[in-house]
């Protein structure tokens, strides 16, 4: 029954990518973490496939599953790091720090950064411990 039910959630949402989805619609729940429709719709455009789609899915649902575990383990960017990003976004996009830190998404920004950084630190110590096992 359960399989069933899975089965058909899977289905009905396949089918809906297809239609137009309001913002911050539910498409993914990974260990309580909710997944909306806008962590893909950017990346979404009028001729992408649904192939395309649940490949963006699988994407996000995988990056929630590495955040998860970066977290669990404790794994943070140092504050330098950090600031350092800011800095370099800044200077890209002619801004000063203050005006970067006036706009509204700023704490996305920081977030986007940490796990951007957090990501990378796992990386290099997953590729650390696969060549030392070699």
């Amino acid at each position: 029954m359960t399989r069933k039910i899975k089965y058909l959630l899977s289905l009905v949402f396949v089918l809906s990518l297809n239609t137009l989805a309001v913002p911050n619609s539910i498409i993914a729940i990974v260990n309580d973490e909710l997944i909306t429709f806008d962590a893909i719709s950017q990346n979404i455009k009028p001729n992408s496939t649904k192939a395309y789609k649940m490949q963006l899915v699988d994407r996000q649902i995988d990056l929630a599953l590495q955040l998860q575990e970066i977290k669990k383990i404790g794994i943070e960017p140092t504050v330098a790091s950090i600031n350092y990003s800011l800095s370099d976004i800044a200077s890209k996009n002619k801004l000063t720090l203050a005006q970067l830190q006036s706009l509204d998404q700023f704490d996305e920004i920081i977030q986007d950064i940490t796990d951007q950084l957090s990501l990378r630190s796992e990386e290099r110590r997953v590729g650390k411990e696969c060549r030392s096992r070699w």
